[in-house]
């Protein structure tokens, strides 16, 4: 057996205010260029986190962040924040 949906729009507008598409107050447009920094920033971070995983599985250390003192989230900072 087959189904079969019809749909039918009625008094659709084809036009949208101009201003729905402005930046919020307080948001700024960043490049492409930027874009591309912020990506390359954060893959560098986390080759470097990485290694130090890999560095540890090597060791025969757990690779789990309770097995470790430094992974308490009371001891991390935020990303783009200060302590």
């Amino acid at each position: 057996s087959q189904a079969r949906l019809t749909a039918e729009l009625r008094d659709l507008k084809t036009t949208a205010d101009p201003t729905a598409f402005d930046l919020p107050q307080g948001y700024s447009q960043i490049t492409q260029e930027q874009v591309k920094q912020y990506m390359q920033t954060l893959a560098t971070v986390f080759q470097f986190v990485m290694q130090g995983v890999n560095n540890a599985n090597a060791g025969g250390a757990s690779a789990s962040p309770a097995a470790s003192p430094s992974a308490s989230p009371s001891t991390s900072a935020s990303p783009g924040r200060t302590p």
